[in-house]
């Protein structure tokens, strides 16, 4: 009899997995917008623009059956892709890129992930066994080069004006900072940040050369460095992984999942915690429970102390 029961039970605890498996995706796949993470929006455009080259069969694919042409193309675009956002990475350190204009980074950003992706392309079209690479085999190396510079650059430049554009133009009008004097060095940070989103700042978040910033009002994204802001910000948080950090006041506490730690905010945020800042940010929380639970105890010793007072008068009272 309980065979019986635990093989009828077995169907019906399979089916309702498999309904939980459905409706968290189907939970994911609505929440899930490509707008709001720049690495997903790149991926999915890649694989957009692969499909389309795939079935356009312009030129440098030539002579490539369907698959092997699909590969070529995405190949192509995705490491063109990460090489912009390595480029990117890498001007944002130069103070004169961080102050041009939105449309000149992008520009710049562009012309130099070309020439960075100038070799590869070479080398993944000799993978390929494209024509247009062979007939290249013969002519010298810089020559080689500056043709596949010149020919990729046009549209590589629009490919990248188009996507960043997505973004550019929805970026918040910057406003004039509210304070004159004394100069804050987060001025100009603030001014990219809407008015009404507050400056009750909860955490920062890097996404490519964009930068989305938590308030408790929300959070909005901005065209500004991560490593600029956090080193503006100096003390007034923690950084806790590559591309997040947190403010002091409202870092609540670490959380463990498996073999992965996540930093929790007072406003319910969960943020990715790396192994190079775990112990800085254990030793912060260590140190707050500490004090908190120091206050607590002052807290009761004050609390029997008074108690202790009361009683000493009362029997005064009674003996009086």
């Amino acid at each position: 009899m309980l065979d019986e029961t635990i093989v009828k039970e077995r169907p019906l605890t399979r089916r309702a997995d498999g309904l939980e498996s459905v409706m968290r995706m189907k939970t994911w796949m609505r929440d899930w917008n490509p707008r709001e993470r720049w690495p997903d929006f790149l991926v999915l455009a890649g694989f957009f623009l692969a499909l389309l080259f795939t079935t356009l069969d312009p030129e440098p694919s030539s002579g490539l059956s369907l698959l092997p042409r699909f590969a070529f193309w995405l190949a192509h675009i995705l490491v063109f892709f990460l090489l912009l956002h390595v480029a990117q990475i890498g001007l944002q350190r130069v103070s004169a890129f961080t102050r041009l204009h939105a449309w000149a980074q992008v520009c710049v950003s562009g012309v130099a992930g070309a020439l960075l992706f100038t070799p590869v392309a070479l080398m993944l079209e000799l993978l390929f066994g494209v024509d247009a690479a062979l007939d290249d085999t013969g002519k010298p190396l810089v020559h080689a080069l500056a043709s596949e510079f010149g020919a990729l650059l046009p549209g590589s430049l629009l490919v990248w004006f188009c996507l960043n554009a997505t973004r550019l133009l929805n970026l918040p009008e910057p406003t004039a900072p509210e304070r004159s004097v004394p100069p804050d060095p987060m001025d100009e940070f603030w001014s990219k940040v809407p008015r009404s989103l507050g400056r009750d700042l909860v955490a920062l978040t890097a996404e490519l050369h964009y930068l989305r910033v938590q308030t408790t009002g929300g959070d909005a994204l901005i065209l500004y460095p991560f490593g600029r802001a956090v080193e503006e910000l100096g003390d007034r948080g923690y950084r806790v992984h590559r591309s997040h950090w947190i403010a002091a006041g409202h870092l609540d506490g670490v959380e463990r999942e498996g073999d992965r730690y996540f930093c929790r905010t007072d406003t319910e945020l969960r943020l990715p915690l790396s192994r190079s800042y775990r112990r800085t940010i254990r030793d912060v929380c260590a140190a707050r429970q500490a004090l908190s639970k120091s206050r607590v105890d002052t807290s009761e010793a004050g609390k029997r102390t008074r108690h202790r007072t009361r009683r000493c008068s009362e029997t005064g009272s009674l003996q009086s």
